[in-house]
């Protein structure tokens, strides 16, 4: 077995327990968190969560397409920089909009796709529409109040 494919088996494993030990910090830190931000880290953490989840779960599934498989696992690891960049503001006071994550991600995506091939490839599309749907309901998360009540849920 190769090395990538045994390093692979082992980060399956690890992105097995980022998903519960991280919403288990999500929920801890509700009392610790910044009234102004406690809607936007928490619904964001958690979302993030989902989103790592799902590139991660398409990346296993479609890891004997290493086009896609590696598109995945990059879209996988910038799902979960919005809750770093969220702390940076919260416990370091350095303003960082946490909603550059998106569109750094893509645009990340696109030059390596079109610097690599002169193109953007197909899976970047389907990863940019998922990124910015999911981006588009923590907005409507957070404008309706359904955030909120997340939170309430949570305390």
């Amino acid at each position: 077995m190769s090395l990538h494919r045994r390093l692979g088996a082992l980060g399956v494993a690890v992105a097995a327990l980022i998903v519960p030990l991280s919403a288990y910090v999500v929920v801890q830190a509700v009392p610790r968190l910044q009234p102004s931000l406690v809607r936007l880290a928490v619904v964001g953490d958690l979302l993030s969560l989902v989103l790592f989840s799902v590139f991660v779960i398409a990346a296993v599934r479609l890891r004997k397409r290493p086009s896609v498989h590696r598109r995945l696992m990059i879209a996988a690891s910038f799902s979960i920089f919005g809750p770093v960049i969220v702390r940076f503001e919260t416990f370091y006071r350095i303003p960082l909009p946490p909603l550059i994550v998106v569109p750094l991600a893509l645009v990340t995506l696109v030059a390596y796709d079109v610097g690599s091939q002169g193109r953007v490839h197909d899976s970047t599309k389907w990863i940019a529409a998922v990124m910015l749907a999911v981006s588009a309901l923590l907005g409507v998360l957070l404008a309706t109040g359904g955030a909120g009540a997340v939170v309430d849920a949570l305390r």
